[in-house]
């Protein structure tokens, strides 16, 4: 089962006994996954051919169907907590850790009319996630489009400059309905973000400057963050989680393959791979392999797991691998990377 322990939830749904919309605060939460509670058809516990999951559905045009402040869309969504259920104390600055990640294993059972869902998202205080992962219904104009399967597609939207423009890129294959995939994003003490979907990677920079002068503190969400109007819409999404994670250092390993149990033929997810061991089928050029090796070097110092002078002999030696770059452009940016690199370290 799905380690709750630093996770509450809130639901779509106004509860006439408070007037209010449902949540459980962490012991709550931890005590009605123990005894599989289900709460008014928003967060249900069961198992199914592919395992132990967590449901959470949002459905949009009912008379109870309700939000959180500022937003119009409604959600069965987990967020970030402390082993006591603290809320604020649970945030994080990006350079407090090595890397603050998030990954799973989820499938989507049903879409509501609107298509647009997020299950996965890094958070802040202001109304400007900088990271959210939301899966978008495909149309005709997509190449995997199949007039009698319903499909999505991942998009890793993020915001490089706090408070600035939105970017969009797709992350992943397109993805039935009822198919399970594996989603994985992190970002690093110093502002790279990694996002995997399935054995498709994706990586980007925040601006922390910008961050920490305008949104300094970070948490996480997952679950099922509709994006169909709470009022006036129809239909409602199902999301199922069969694994969910949360981690401060690169996990060493994957998170456990799904087996339909049920079929006469098993079926096994594949192996999804994770930020230490990228999918053998990923392949990067040198120079990107390079900047990677550039960052994990020093992020390893600010780490404190290796010296400074250890840390300026991996740079020396990777700088002297640069060299081997036939291309400036590949070089250029890479001897800027280490020299910025040598010089905090040389503080």
């Amino acid at each position: 089962m799905i380690d709750l322990s630093r996770w509450n939830w809130t639901g779509p749904k106004i509860d006439p006994k408070t007037n209010k919309l449902y949540a459980l605060d962490t012991e709550d939460l931890n005590k009605a996954a123990s005894a599989k509670t289900c709460v008014a058809d928003q967060l249900n516990f069961g198992t199914d051919e592919y395992g132990d999951y967590i449901e959470f559905v949002s459905e949009s045009g009912l008379p109870d169907t309700g939000t959180t402040e500022h937003t119009t869309y409604p959600r069965s969504e987990l967020r970030e907590t402390t082993l006591a259920g603290a809320v604020k104390q649970a945030n994080w600055r990006p350079d407090s850790k090595p890397v603050h990640g998030l990954r799973g294993i989820l499938r989507v059972m049903e879409l509501a009319h609107s298509g647009k869902f997020i299950f996965g998202q890094f958070h802040g205080e202001t109304d400007d996630p900088m990271l959210k992962n939301q899966g978008t219904r495909i149309d005709s104009d997509d190449p995997s489009y199949d007039p009698k399967v319903e499909k999505f597609r991942v998009y890793t939207q993020h915001r490089p400059i706090a408070g600035g423009n939105e970017k969009k890129p797709p992350v992943g294959p397109a993805i039935a309905v009822g198919q399970p995939f594996f989603y994985d994003f992190y970002t690093t003490c110093i502002g790279k973000l990694v996002s995997t979907v399935e054995s498709d990677t994706i990586t980007s920079q925040f601006d922390m400057e910008s961050y920490y002068k305008k949104d300094p503190a970070w948490y996480r969400k997952a679950g099922n963050y509709s994006q169909e109007k709470a009022k006036g819409g129809t239909g409602r999404t199902v999301i199922r989680y069969y694994c969910l994670e949360m981690y401060e250092a690169l996990p060493s390993s994957a998170l456990p393959a799904l087996t339909k149990t049920s079929a006469a033929d098993p079926v096994s997810q594949p192996t999804p791979a994770t930020p230490a061991q990228p999918a053998a089928s990923q392949t990067s050029s040198p120079a990107s392999t390079l900047a990677d090796q550039i960052t994990d070097a020093f992020t390893a110092w600010q780490a404190g797991t290796v010296s400074s002078h250890d840390t300026l002999v991996a740079l020396n030696a990777l700088s002297k691998q640069v060299a081997s770059l036939t291309s400036d452009k590949d070089r250029a940016p890479l001897y800027a990377q280490i020299n910025q690199y040598k010089a905090q370290v040389q503080k």
